[in-house]
């Protein structure tokens, strides 16, 4: 299920930013549905009811994207989330905090800029980076 949400931190929205967000949310969720295709393939989603959950990112920048991950995850009903990250800024973690069962970072920093700036390679992943991973990962026994 791939659902998106507009953060609405202003009491009104004009038609116009609202048509704008629905265009480029019609955007993103056509690449989220070619990433979810590519990585998974055919295999059904794994079932996640009742499990702990681990959400790990290279970092967290406005935590939007790890917003919207926990919130997919917590309509399929896992037992726990947890969150990994090595960096990230300290009010977003705070508000992340309210949403998650637990919570593991490295670094919470009052002075965040940018994830990038805690790297010394701070590369994109890539499609091929991704497959081969779960490639990898799908060889090594439960």
């Amino acid at each position: 299920m791939i659902a998106c949400r507009q953060d609405q931190g202003e009491q009104h929205v004009r038609r116009k930013d609202h048509r704008d967000f629905q265009r480029v949310a019609r955007q993103f969720r056509g690449e989220l549905e070619r990433r979810e295709k590519l990585y998974r393939g055919t295999r059904p989603a794994l079932e996640i009811q009742g499990k702990t959950v681990i959400l790990v990112d290279n970092g967290i920048a406005t935590g939007a994207s790890m917003y919207a991950a926990i919130m997919a995850l917590r309509s399929r009903r896992p037992a726990r989330i947890v969150i990994a990250v090595p960096v990230a800024p300290a009010d977003v973690i705070a508000r992340l905090d309210a949403i998650v069962d637990e919570r593991l970072c490295v670094l919470a920093s009052v002075e965040f800029v940018a994830v990038g700036r805690f790297y010394r390679d701070f590369d994109p992943t890539t499609d091929a980076d991704v497959r081969r991973l779960l490639d990898e990962i799908r060889k090594v026994p439960a």
